[in-house]
């Protein structure tokens, strides 16, 4: 059997390359290049948490390196992956290690974890897009020659270390005492820092989200000397984001940020942060997490010439940095004859990626929204930053003070911040005003405003299903698999009764939750798979009545249609069988040898043997075998047999 290696490797190696790279290099200098690539990944988009290479970003990189769809398909791509990742929302670098270990094996003959195997996809995959990226600075690009590192900007901070310093410790306290694990105190000074930059005004507006955490995992995550810590003479502090990485840091901000104004140097640039930094409500607060009384001769700026009256950033600045907005009664009025389509827009998108919430919108589905529309696009009529569009949903969820009271229509007045963190069709509304005033120079140009709004409508909703159009039952039905789902509901009914809610109901956690136990998900099929099958059966059990606002639906399905979409899901699968009663008979096997059944009867007191042997008994009679796992090595267990071999 030839492997799906062979046509690949004929179209990726040079002539005049027929050694491999990846035999040459250790252990430690592969997962190096792996390690810059995930972080690379990573920051693709904006997100809040330090491991950042979700489904979609991992699929890029799969794209990239032509390993999907060109030699395995994304269904075959999505189980490796949900079978590495289990439930967690993002990959971390060791799962990233792993999946390539699957992929390569999947791609090699018998589906071998073999040290060849994994050096070949290596070599003909993943170090050339290294070596492209790293050519156009997407990589390796913080080291003392990639950027203009000034002396003299640290020496400023240098001279404001006393207060520094303070806000260091009231910020990271644990850093020097905590006895966890570096990871863990990892974690904890990440989140501690995305909530400094938000409360000293650093980021969204100066510092972008995707780029505040490139510099966090180049800092802290990778693992590699730091050439430029040695400029700042202090003592350091911290182990994980030590007090050193917290000055470098502010000097990055300085060296990468966005700023409104033009500045000859870095130095100017740390000196108007710091100067942001001491009138922003952050430096009037952060002596309160600590026991230390505050000390209103404390400041970033006492030791230097330069502060904010030295600049010509005054109120102008200041009322750049605020939506300054004017009603638009056109605008209303067109909103409001668009009103029904627009909402179908907004809760399409509050279910793309998720079945949790119908009813709000994550910064992610929102960005997606304008994405589609192909306002994104530096060829769209319309060209939208997916920064300004962050800006726009963070200043709306968490800080609506930056908008003037006066502009809001009385229509369109949003939720207070802090009531559940995410949009919801009245800020959206709002924010569509927003964009239609940055876009649009003349707010009576009605054939103007009717574009735009038509460029969102006309979305292709891509949460949507493709299944909506058909029922599930009928689809699952048309393959003559009566008599075996009539053992399916009859073997799976008592099983599914303890995932109902108080209105005997099957939410939708409880439906990912009741393939996860019964190793539907992910062993078969991807929570995307399952997203889809249950708006599937949910948008078939509830149609929508005509006026019904959001917040009063009810969110449910039957146990009957559970065990039909998880039937499907089966049927769906990979598993390597064409018969559907066959294919049936031994996803239900598989579900009564997984944990499902005993979790059930610890919840119950209850055993259900009589649907065991039942089950058993039918695939016996078919003669189908149970699908069993392959024995799994480690990427370092691959790598460092094969050196000690050697």
């Amino acid at each position: 059997m030839e492997s799906k290696f062979t046509s690949s490797f004929e179209h990726f190696h040079s002539p005049q390359s027929t050694k491999s790279i990846a035999e040459g290099k250790t252990p430690l200098e592969i997962k190096n290049k792996l390690r810059r690539l995930y972080l690379h990944y990573s920051c693709l988009g904006s997100r809040n948490n330090t491991n950042l290479l979700t489904l979609p970003k991992l699929s890029k990189f799969l794209r990239d390196i032509q390993i999907l769809p060109n030699l395995l398909s994304r269904e075959e791509c999505d189980i490796i992956i949900s079978s590495e990742a289990k439930r967690d929302k993002c990959i971390s670098f060791d799962n990233f290690c792993e999946i390539m270990v699957k992929i390569s094996a999947s791609l090699m003959e018998k589906g071998n974890h073999s040290y060849q195997g994994l050096v070949s996809m290596i070599d003909a995959h993943i170090f050339p897009l290294y070596d492209a990226l790293k050519e156009q600075g997407q990589v390796d690009t913080f080291n003392q020659s990639d950027f203009d590192f000034d002396t003299d900007s640290a020496r400023v901070l240098q001279d404001s270390i006393f207060v520094l310093q303070e806000i260091y410790k009231a910020y990271f306290p644990w850093e020097d005492v905590a006895p966890e694990d570096k990871s863990i105190l990892s974690k904890k000074s990440w989140a501690s820092l995305f909530t400094l930059v938000t409360e000293f005004m650093i980021t969204p507006y100066i510092l972008p989200r995707a780029l505040l955490l490139k510099i966090w995992q180049d800092l802290v995550e990778s693992n590699e000397d730091i050439p430029e810590l040695k400029y700042f003479n202090i003592n350091d502090k911290g182990r994980a984001f030590t007090l050193k990485k917290f000055l470098l840091f502010l000097l990055r901000t300085a060296i990468y940020g966005k700023f409104h104004q033009e500045f000859s140097t870095v130095r100017e640039r740390t000196e108007f942060i710091l100067s942001r930094m001491e009138r922003s409500n952050g430096f009037s607060n952060w002596h309160s997490k600590i026991s230390k009384p505050y000390s209103n001769k404390l400041s970033l700026s006492s030791t230097q010439k330069f502060s904010l009256a030295s600049t010509s950033v005054s109120r102008d600045l200041i009322k750049s940095e605020r939506f300054v907005l004017d009603r638009r009664g056109k605008f209303s009025g067109l909103l409001e004859s668009k009103w029904s389509e627009i909402e179908d827009v907004f809760r399409d998108y509050c279910s793309y990626g998720t079945i949790s919430s119908q009813k709000l919108l994550s910064p992610f589905q929102y960005v997606k929204v304008f994405e589609d529309a192909g306002l994104l696009h530096s060829e769209s009529e319309y060209c939208l930053k997916r920064q300004e569009l962050e800006i726009i949903y963070f200043s709306l969820v968490q800080r609506p003070h930056f908008i003037d009271d006066g502009v809001l229509s009385p229509k369109f007045v949003f939720q207070a911040a802090g009531e559940s963190g995410k949009m919801t069709f009245n800020q959206f509304i709002k924010s569509l005003e927003i964009i239609s005033k940055k876009l649009i120079k003349d707010p009576n140009d009605e054939d103007e405003l009717e574009i735009f709004i038509h460029s969102l409508l006309k979305t292709p909703r891509k949460s949507q299903s493709t299944l909506r159009s058909t029922s599930i039952k009928d689809l699952i039905h048309d393959l003559s698999t009566e008599k075996t789902l009539d053992i399916w509901h009859n073997t799976l009914e008592v099983y599914a009764k303890v995932y109902l809610n108080h209105q005997n109901k099957i939410s939708s956690q409880s439906f990912i939750q009741f393939a996860t136990d019964f190793s539907i998900y992910p062993d078969l099929v991807t929570k995307g798979k399952l997203n889809q099958v249950y708006l599937n059966l949910y948008e078939n059990d509830y149609k929508e009545v005509a006026g019904q606002q959001l917040s009063e639906r009810t969110e449910g399905i039957s146990i009957n249609q559970m065990i039909d979409g998880i039937a499907y899901c089966c049927l769906e699968s990979k598993i390597p069988i064409d018969s559907p009663n066959e294919k049936l008979c031994v996803a239900l096997g598989r579900m009564l040898q997984s944990k499902g059944p005993s979790i059930v009867a610890q919840k119950t007191g209850h055993t259900r043997r009589t649907e065991m042997v039942r089950s058993s008994k039918l695939i016996k009679l078919l003669g189908m075998p149970f699908l069993k796992p392959q024995p799994k090595l480690t990427f370092d267990q691959i790598l460092g047999n094969e050196l000690s071999n050697n």
